[in-house]
């Protein structure tokens, strides 16, 4: 009688279902792995970026402010000089009045680089009738706001607008030779 023995010659392991899984598998988790660490790298990159920016931008708004506030201090000082050469007591106490409470607002944020929306209009209000009372009622001011109040409530760079209004008023109305007076218009509008 023949000798019969059965016997199975086993698949290589290279061949087999686990192994062929893990050679498409392994490779697709260390190619997303990859992308996510250099997205990573790329975000912080862009956070690190972002953050310097507005560093940056900081320091040029309080170097600007450091730079207007001694300006705008010497024109109230001589607005107050001038009334008190005229000899004109309650002009000068509303002139006093006045200044004193802007000096107390921009005293009051000077120390913050935002402030509110609504806080920088009022500021910016009483700036310009300070204003319009050293320049003698030349001209006229119109505010008019187009925005809800939340949007008042958003924070703005202190003191963003001012300067803006300032050269409005010393270089576009002041030189106007006209009859009737001029007009300032700040409108505040969404867009």
């Amino acid at each position: 009688k023949p000798l019969k023995i059965k016997f199975s010659i086993l698949v290589p392991f290279w061949l087999t279902w686990w192994f062929l899984t893990a050679c498409i598998l392994i490779p697709i988790y260390l190619t997303l792995g990859f992308i996510r660490w250099r997205l990573e790298i790329g975000m912080n990159r862009q956070a690190v970026m972002h953050r310097y920016q507005r560093n940056l931008a900081d320091y040029q708004l309080t170097a600007l402010r450091a730079q207007m506030n001694p300006h705008f201090i010497f024109n109230a000082f001589n607005g107050i000089q001038r009334y008190v050469l005229q000899k004109d007591k309650i002009e000068t106490y509303n002139y006093v009045a006045k200044f004193s409470n802007l000096i107390r607002e921009f005293l009051q944020y000077s120390s913050s680089n935002y402030l509110p929306l609504e806080r920088e209009v009022s500021m910016l209000t009483n700036y310009v009738n300070i204003e319009q009372m050293r320049f003698e009622e030349q001209f006229e001011f119109v505010f008019d706001s187009q925005i809800d109040e939340e949007d008042n409530m958003r924070e703005i760079p202190c003191m963003l607008i001012q300067p803006f209004v300032e050269n409005a008023i010393w270089h576009g109305l002041m030189p106007l030779k006209d009859t009737r007076k001029p007009l300032l218009t700040l409108r505040l509008e969404k867009s």
